[in-house]
């Protein structure tokens, strides 16, 4: 939010925020997620991945950030993933890798990097690997790869994440993506692929992909697939940011409460004068027929009832919506920049979603209750 505030655009978002970390410390809650963030940082023209930690002292901080080429996509999945730090790579005369004076400083003292090493590896340095279990980030780094880049082979299987640069940070695409593309990246299942998560035993005789833990249930050794798709998952969004229009309606977040695989994405512009009534209420203690979320997850949890019947209805609504809402973004202009406008076409479009949304039980229920599947 300090970043938001002050800066111009995405290079000087991350400066700021590394600054201000080493001046005045970087705060990692001790768990077993480990002390670390990352976030993706963006505006009209630039790209950034930015990672950060606590330093040994606990009092400043060590981050570095690598910028997202044109032309290229990169993926973050609870994990760092810059790799080789190369101070000497620019574009258009400025460095492609941003990071703190003390990262080779630090690394060198620790006896985890030496200058004959050559450029300094941070994932490998600074990471301390996939958290959870082995694939649980790799797997939607390859997952999230094989839809965005499909012409680049990447490899499903590795030994070990953290020291063996298995998944780049970036990779170039020959695709044209659109918030779509990337919205369907949130909901994947890795359908289609040996670590289908709608298939198997465990999907049942409906394809449910959604795995619950079972921690202290079973002795059983091992983990679920991670798929990118989470059931819970408190909301997902796709952020554009388009410099051919007036920044109140280039910019747009597309915002999906609950989980992405069974929410529709409202897109809302930057210079609307306030978020939807039904998207601002998400309280999760209490039901409320006029949230968004609530209707989300309402629907999502009764279609498990026989998941590949119910969200077959499910996916055809979200189709149709986010296609519609896609086409009038697409046609922004900036005659249509006015804030009030913009307030009101978002606030029609959220009561329509949350219409939908709460439908949609009864038509499942009539549809397949009871064993039967009716058209």
């Amino acid at each position: 939010r300090i970043a938001l505030e002050r800066s111009k655009s995405a290079r000087e978002a991350v400066q700021l925020m590394g600054d201000l970390a080493v001046a005045e410390g970087f705060y990692g809650a001790g768990s077993f997620e480990g002390t670390g963030e990352s976030l993706m940082v963006i505006d009209p023209r630039e790209g950034f991945i930015f990672h950060v930690l606590p330093d040994h002292s606990g009092k400043s901080a060590v981050w570095a950030a690598q910028r997202v080429g044109d032309g290229q996509v990169g993926v973050v999945a609870n994990m760092f993933t810059i790799r080789h730090l190369l101070p000497n790579r620019t574009t258009r005369g400025q460095s492609d890798f941003l990071f703190s004076d003390s990262v080779h400083e630090i690394a060198q003292r620790s006896g985890w990097w030496r200058p004959s090493d050559g450029p300094l590896d941070f994932t490998r340095v600074y990471s301390d690997g996939e958290y959870a279990h082995k694939f649980y980030s790799g797997r939607r780094l390859w997952g999230a790869y094989r839809l965005l880049a499909p012409d680049v082979p990447m490899p499903s299987d590795y030994s070990d994440l953290r020291p063996s640069p298995v998944y780049p940070a970036t990779v170039s695409t020959r695709r044209k993506l659109s918030p779509l593309d990337l919205i369907a990246v949130h909901r994947d299942m890795y359908q289609g692929t040996p670590f289908d998560m709608t298939a198997g035993a465990a999907a049942g005789a409906f394809a449910n992909p959604d795995r619950y833990s079972a921690s202290g249930v079973t002795k059983l050794r091992g983990a679920w697939e991670r798929s990118i798709a989470l059931y819970r998952t408190s909301q997902t969004h796709v952020v554009q940011a388009r410099g051919w229009l007036p920044p109140t309606i280039g910019g747009v977040a597309w915002y999906g409460p609950h989980a992405a695989h069974g929410t529709c994405f409202l897109p809302l512009h930057i210079g609307a004068q306030a978020v939807p009534a039904p998207h601002a209420d998400a309280d999760p203690r209490s039901v409320s027929r006029r949230s968004a979320y609530w209707a989300h997850k309402f629907v999502l949890n009764l279609a498990r009832a026989r998941y590949s019947d119910m969200m077959g209805v499910v996916r055809a609504v979200q189709r149709r919506l986010e296609a519609a809402a896609w086409e009038r973004v697409r046609a922004d202009s900036p005659a249509a920049a006015a804030a009030a406008s913009l307030a009101a076409t978002s606030d029609a479009e959220a009561e329509v979603i949350l219409a939908e949304w709460w439908a949609l039980p009864d038509e499942l229920m009539l549809r397949f209750a009871d064993g039967w599947a009716s058209n």
